[in-house]
């Protein structure tokens, strides 16, 4: 088998003759020799030799060469690039010099000639493992008396394994492990603790940490070289992979450690894995294994961890190991401890306070009824050094607690009045201000000794800070050099309030991460990231490493701001449960790895052999083919999707192209020509190599492009233009002729012309009647609203109210409501004007669907938790395709629409429910409320303009009736579709239908 980082493809080793036999050989050892030839062992069939620079097969049986045996154990290639054969009967050897020989003779006295392993030391002696004990043999010696580590005569001197540490021989037999001292010739057996038994011992390897590794019949096994100790893994066992009969160990280029099984395939672990979900605390390792909801908030403390998540308050005690855990109302959004060393709690239903003498929660509602305020969702709780608590309400603003006096102050009460939808996304204390990041407009910076809000603008004045660019802020969090950093839409935005500069890192400068929602500063000074594809580090040096769940992580998607670190470890929560992270032990970046193009394929055809094992250096494209597609490789298997591809082709463009989340570079319709192919290829970090592969590409012509042909032809169309010339004069009487006809023809059509318009006059009627009747309907959305803000201005005016202010605001509030309601109908005409003259713009582009449903369900919910109805996203599945080609901000308004009905016609405390499904190449976006249902003889008007259900409970729910005749249109634009399903009683359903992108 060949794998790329993308696919495996198994490639035939063995003769025709051969490969006709009925039984699939075996192949169990491989290795490269110097010339880059592959050889291959197998069971019973011998040994093949593929050669690197043709792809030729040679085999050795035994029956006509020097192989010892057919049935091949192992393949080594020793210091001097020697390719070491041991068979079930004896040693051979070959190099490209003296070719193929036999090592072992008759003469010698060997233990046994079935010989499992090799290995080399630094002073060139090989050591050979053999059924019956151990033996060295030295170029100038020759072999050595045998060894036998559990004692002359004992059955249990099967050597399996051999691995070389420090010069110093282990060795892994039977019955157990063995560390072999060639200078004091002497063993020491390696035992597991409290005499546990070590299974039968296949395979020895150093990791990437140096540790020696053990593939047994039950799994893998870690030794410490250094102190001969064996390594607890995680959760405090000894052996990973149990019950897997472990057969082979390879650490790539890439630091990739692959395990072959014996029937349970390929197994691999990437470099990074070892700094996630280890910890030396077996009650943390089960605590982190029982919890499967997503953890929302976190509290490190020197003796424990709390840790808050949906509807409850779990207390972890590192001294005692036990959990104490403790229901809430609601989500958990913050955990903090005051400097007065009370808990504070701040939930989506107010704030709670825990006591220490009773252990147990109480409600804190001095901050709202201090102002007069329902308790509500607080987002985040800061406190500072004056005796000042912060509490983050969100779409509220911002509360600022006096604690010694209990005065409030109520900062940015209306933001989410002033823009709809806006809020305060996270808050940050540093020394001069109090830093909020706001959801569409922007940051605002509390200044600490007025508390009155100035602009930012007056602090630091750029163009990354205006809200046009960074669109929606997420998180602040404080960084190395008193520095700020922000989440944006558009990456992370690093603020140094000392020299006004702010510098973006973004997606070109090595962040991955999408859809932020947090960002944390460790003990080392790294930045960590947290998103919903995972963990982005910002290292001191300025590198950027992504991390997700191949490097070890139990989910991509990180909770908002739920971070937390303590002397122990870093800690995450995801909507998995709990990260733990121990940034010590992350690997510095490797640096980029081998590339190649290893497959092209003409009209997805293969074009090039399969099985290269040298580089492709030219391709021959037939006239025939429409589309070359040239496939990459970065031999970095970290994590392949991360690998990031430059390439162009000279002759056609001079620019370089980036593929970002693909493999496969493609081109059509490539005229006739010589073309050169460059590529360039990045490791899992986007680091890009210095090397640059190329290809040769020639396009043969088609037989009309040939110089010979065309000239030919040229002269073919010479002669029948002198020809034509010749008869056109003899065929001017016909064409009279013909004209005259053509007279009478046109004559008849102008009558039937005639007619059809008079058709077209009556249709224009129907249409000048349609007219009236819309103006009509309009006249009548537009008088409600304006007769009821013209009253209640008129009555505000007369004077009459000016001593109740109670009435009068009232009044007031309904006349903004109708100015509002004016507005969107307004909009709504201006949108469906553009549409029927196809005036409108949409911006096409690929998009994460499951991103922007996401981001609408958070954009509606004030409006849900208004009128107490909740929304329920039910996540796609991992393996579902959710990329479509739309407008994003067109999708967003259909949303904005359905989703606002859904909400508008459930019932108090009820559910609507989001969720993604694939329809053969269609996705569909279901979005599903427990409402009344539509009648049967309004679903057939239902998508109408100003179509609207008479019956009263309906009615009474306002709009304008324009949301989904306007949807409509916009989903037919964007080549989707709008459907439905109802049921009286028992609610309805919207399907959003799109293409999903080829």
């Amino acid at each position: 088998m060949q794998f790329d980082g993308y696919q495996f493809q198994q490639q035939p080793l063995l003769n025709k003759t051969l490969t006709k036999l009925k039984s699939v050989p075996d192949i169990d050892a491989i290795a490269f020799d110097r010339q880059n030839n592959l050889w291959a062992g197998s069971w019973g069939y011998g040994l093949a030799k593929i050669h690197a620079d043709s792809g030729k097969i040679e085999l050795f049986d035994g029956t006509s060469d020097a192989l010892a045996s057919p049935f091949v154990q192992k393949l080594f290639t020793d210091q001097q690039q020697r390719v070491w054969v041991g068979t079930t009967e004896g040693i051979n050897r070959y190099d490209e010099i003296s070719g193929f020989s036999r090592i072992d003779q008759q003469s010698d006295n060997l233990p046994s000639r079935r010989i499992w392993d090799f290995a080399q030391t630094t002073d060139n002696t090989l050591w050979i493992a053999t059924s019956a004990g151990l033996i060295s043999w030295q170029e100038d010696k020759g072999f050595a008396e045998p060894l036998f580590p559990h004692g002359s005569g004992s059955a249990d001197n099967v050597i399996r394994a051999l691995q070389v540490i420090d010069n110093e021989l282990w060795l892994g037999t039977s019955r157990g492990l063995f560390v072999y001292q060639p200078e004091k010739q002497r063993f020491s057996r390696i035992r597991l603790p409290d005499q546990q038994a070590l299974p039968v011992i296949n395979v020895l390897s150093t990791s990437v940490d140096g540790n020696l590794l053990i593939g047994t019949f039950n799994g893998i096994y870690s030794v410490d070289p250094a102190n001969r100790v064996f390594i607890k893994r995680f959760q405090q066992h000894y052996v990973e992979l149990e019950h897997i009969n472990v057969r082979t160990f390879f650490i790539d280029k890439s630091q990739v450690t692959w395990v072959g099984t014996r029937e349970s395939g390929l197994f691999f672990k990437t470099r990074q894995r070892g700094a996630f979900q280890n910890t030396t605390d077996p009650a943390l390792a089960t605590l982190q294994s029982n919890i499967t909801a997503p953890v929302l908030s976190l509290l490190a403390e020197p003796d424990q961890l709390w840790l808050g998540q949906h509807g409850s308050v779990s207390r972890y005690s590192h001294t005692s190991q036990q959990v104490q855990q403790h229901s809430m109302p609601g989500r958990v959004n913050v955990i903090r401890r005051a400097p007065d060393n009370v808990i504070w709690v701040g939930t989506d239903n107010g704030i709670f306070h825990y006591d220490n003498t009773t252990s147990q929660f109480s409600r804190f509602a001095s901050p709202y009824t201090a102002i007069g305020l329902a308790q509500q969702n607080a987002r985040d709780i800061q406190f500072i050094a004056d005796h000042t608590t912060i509490i983050n309400l969100w779409n509220n603003g911002v509360l600022l607690v006096d604690n010694q006096t209990g005065a409030v102050r109520h900062l940015l009460a209306d933001i989410s009045q002033n823009m709809v939808g806006d809020a305060i996304q996270a808050m940050l204390v540093t020394a001069d201000y109090i830093w909020l990041a706001s959801r569409l407009t922007g940051l605002y910076l509390i200044d600490r000794q007025t508390m009155a809000i100035v602009p930012i603008t007056t602090v630091i004045n750029s163009l990354l800070l205006s809200p046009d660019f960074t669109g929606q802020l997420t998180c602040l969090a404080h960084a190395p050099d008193n520095t700020v950093v922000a989440c944006s839409e558009q990456g992370v935005l690093r603020i140094s309030p000392d020299n006004g500069a702010v510098r973006l890192i973004d997606n070109d400068a090595g962040l991955f991460g999408k859809s932020l929602v947090g960002a944390y500063t460790d003990k080392l000074n790294n930045i960590w990231v947290m998103s919903t594809t995972g963990l982005d580090v910002i290292k001191p040096d300025g590198t950027v490493a992504h991390f997700d769940q191949v490097d070890g992580l139990r989910s991509n998607e990180i909770m908002f701001t739920a971070v937390a670190e303590d002397q122990h470890q870093l800690y995450f929560g995801s909507d998995a449960g709990l990260e733990l992270v121990a940034p010590g032990q992350l690997l510095q970046p490797l640096p980029a790895v081998a590339q190649a193009i290893t497959k092209v394929t003409f009209d997805q055809k293969p074009a090039t052999a399969s099985g290269l094992l040298t580089p492709l250096e030219s391709v021959t494209v037939p006239a025939d083919v429409s589309r070359i597609a040239f496939h990459f490789a970065s031999f970095d298997f970290n994590n392949p999707a991360r690998n990031r591809y430059l390439y162009k082709l000279s002759g056609y463009d001079d620019n370089w192209q980036q593929l970002n989340n693909s493999n496969i570079a493609s081109y059509t319709n490539l005229a006739p020509g010589t073309y050169t192919l460059y590529m360039q290829a990045s490791n899992n970090q986007q680091l890009f190599s210095g090397e640059i592969s190329q290809l040769t590409i020639e396009v043969q012509p088609h037989w009309w492009q040939r110089k010979t042909i065309q000239a030919l032809f040229l002269l073919t169309i010479t002669g029948l233009l002198s020809y034509l010339v010749k008869s056109h004069v003899s065929k001017v009487h016909q064409v009279n002729t013909l004209l005259e006809q053509a007279v009478a023809e046109r004559t008849t059509e102008l009558e039937h012309s005639l007619k059809k318009q008079q058709q077209a006059y009556q249709e224009l009627q129907q249409l000048d009647l349609m007219k009236d009747q819309f103006i009509s309907t309009v006249s009548h959305e537009l008088r409600t609203p304006l007769t009821s803000i013209s009253g209640a201005l008129n009555l505000v005016l007369s004077g009459s109210l000016d001593d109740k202010q109670d009435k009068k605001q009232h009044l007031l509030q309904i006349a903004a409501s109708n100015s509002q309601r004016l507005t969107l109908l307004i909009n709504d005409l201006l949108d469906l004007e553009k549409l029927s003259a196809s005036q409108m713009v949409f911006s096409m582009q690929p998009h994460d669907i499951s991103a922007i449903v996401q981001r609408s369900i958070a954009e509606n919910s004030p409006y849900g938790h208004k009128r107490q109805v909740s929304l329920c996203y039910i996540p796609a599945p991992d393996n579902m395709a959710t990329i479509a080609l739309v407008d994003e901000n067109r999708l967003l308004q259909v949303l904005a629409n359905v989703l606002s009905n859904a909400i508008k016609f459930s019932p108090e405390q009820g559910e609507v429910k989001i969720s993604l499904q694939q329809q053969s190449t269609n996705l569909i976006i279901a979005i599903a409320d427990e409402g009344p249902g539509i009648a049967i003889e309004f679903q057939q008007r239902i998508f109408q303009r100003f179509a609207q259900e008479n019956a009263s409970n309906t009615r009474e729910q306002g709009g304008t009736g324009l949301g989904l005749a306007l949807s409509q249109e916009l989903m037919h634009a964007m080549q989707g579709d709008i459907t439905f399903v109802s049921e009286a009683g028992k609610g309805t359903t919207f399907y959003l239908t799109l293409p999903l992108q080829a």
